[in-house]
């Protein structure tokens, strides 16, 4: 029985797995993530100590406009996983407080996650027809070809994380970019080391397939990203009420010190709200190589025993949230004459994609599949529609599953 393994458990990975089934794939399926679950850049947090709360700190909505992808969505807009919805948004600055206008409304609905982001990824795992074997919490930090075809993947001491598989679908291009081996110590991406091994192995009728995939590594590690962090405050009791009553899902600031690029409204279950900061492009790189303690790299840095710098590499956590919540305090002052919230939240943390979107070239389609060594690329760094986007991701997963036959039997 063929076996795939799936690295990355976001949008893309999700896709690749429904797809494979929706296609036909009847063998072992594993997908293994680095995080606690799926979702990605559509993640959800959720609290052990407060179940019921959801605080999507990743992707907080999306649009697509190929009919592809809305006949993918379709199923998950009907079985509860989707909403769609106009988006309320609104623009406000120092003296003029958040108001909704047809202006500030974009044309188009978007689409949420129900409860949060994650039900995209939730739901096109609960597809009936796509079993698979899940493996949360798990960094591959090798990848090693077989001489006899298919790949095995390793971790951090060379110990097998999955029996042997056939077919290798790597999603995002963290295997392939310097900004993998940067973050977790390794001397080349796992990729760049798994073709070196490849060539190695390879006949000479196989140079070819070799250049080829070589070619697709080298677009995939020049291939710029952008870093964006996002504080989330919660607030509660009568704090939360003044938020609570805007009614909004977002407000853009219209001036300020642009430390912030959007402020994200996310009213929860208890009456809490839970309020996210997004800071601008310019002023995460300023703070240089932060790890926040709650990230997925985090805890996967401290398994490996990685410091993340010393104390004058970058600005700490901390003194960014401090940042940060000042903003926000210039720009909400005037919003409440008679007195607002708090401007000192419940809880505080922070967040940060090291890859919140690819820039640059993507990898062309005809790049991503490699049938000689069964090996898939998938996520929103594949060129085409949607590129940079869910929408890019979602597509790039399903034609993973649709053409499996082409790279995986070729």
């Amino acid at each position: 029985m063929s076996h795939i393994a799936i690295i990355g458990a976001g949008v893309a990975g999700c896709s690749a797995a429904a797809s494979l089934r929706r296609h036909g794939f009847s063998g072992r399926l594993s997908l293994v993530e680095m995080g606690r679950g799926p979702g990605g850049r559509c993640a959800s947090r959720r609290s052990r100590h407060r179940p019921e709360e959801t605080v999507n700190h990743g992707t907080p909505w999306f649009t697509v406009s190929s009919p592809e992808a809305r006949r993918l969505l379709q199923p998950l807009l009907a079985g509860g996983w989707l909403e769609e919805r106009p988006l309320r948004l609104a623009r406000a600055s120092s003296s003029q407080p958040p108001r909704r206008s047809a202006e500030a409304a974009p044309a188009e609905a978007v689409l949420m996650g129900r409860p949060g982001m994650d039900g995209l990824c939730r739901g096109l795992l609960a597809d009936p027809i796509a079993p698979l074997e899940t493996r949360y919490g798990t960094l591959v930090h090798r990848l090693r070809p077989q001489r006899s075809g298919g790949w095995r993947l390793l971790g951090a001491e060379g110990e097998p994380l999955l029996d042997p598989c056939d077919g290798l679908v790597i999603c995002g291009s963290l295997l392939a970019h310097p900004r993998g081996a940067a973050s977790f110590g390794w001397s080349s991406p796992p990729l760049r080391q798994a073709l070196r091994e490849l060539e190695t192995q390879a006949a000479a009728e196989d140079a070819a397939s070799c250049r080829r995939l070589d070619q697709a590594l080298d677009l995939l590690a020049r291939q710029g990203t952008e870093a964006r962090l996002v504080a989330v405050l919660r607030f509660e009791g009568a704090d939360a009420e003044p938020w609570r009553a805007l009614g909004l899902d977002a407000i853009e600031p219209a001036e300020g010190d642009g430390s912030i690029d959007r402020l994200r409204l996310q009213p929860q279950p208890d009456g809490s709200m839970a309020l996210l900061l997004e800071a601008s492009a310019a002023f995460t790189a300023a703070t240089g190589p932060l790890t926040p303690r709650g990230s997925a790299s985090a805890r996967q840095r401290a398994a490996l025993g990685l410091e993340d710098r010393g104390p004058d590499a970058g600005a700490t956590e901390a003194s960014v949230l401090s940042q940060l919540q000042q903003a926000l305090l210039q720009l909400s002052r005037a919003w409440w004459p008679g007195g607002g919230p708090s401007p000192h939240p419940s809880e505080a943390w922070l967040m940060r994609w090291g890859a919140a979107r690819p820039r640059g070239a993507g990898l062309s389609p005809a790049l991503s599949l490699h049938p000689r060594f069964r090996l898939a690329f998938c996520g929103d760094c594949i060129a085409g529609a949607g590129f940079g986007q869910v929408e890019g991701a979602l597509l790039s997963g399903e034609r993973v599953g649709r053409c499996w036959r082409e790279w995986l039997v070729a």
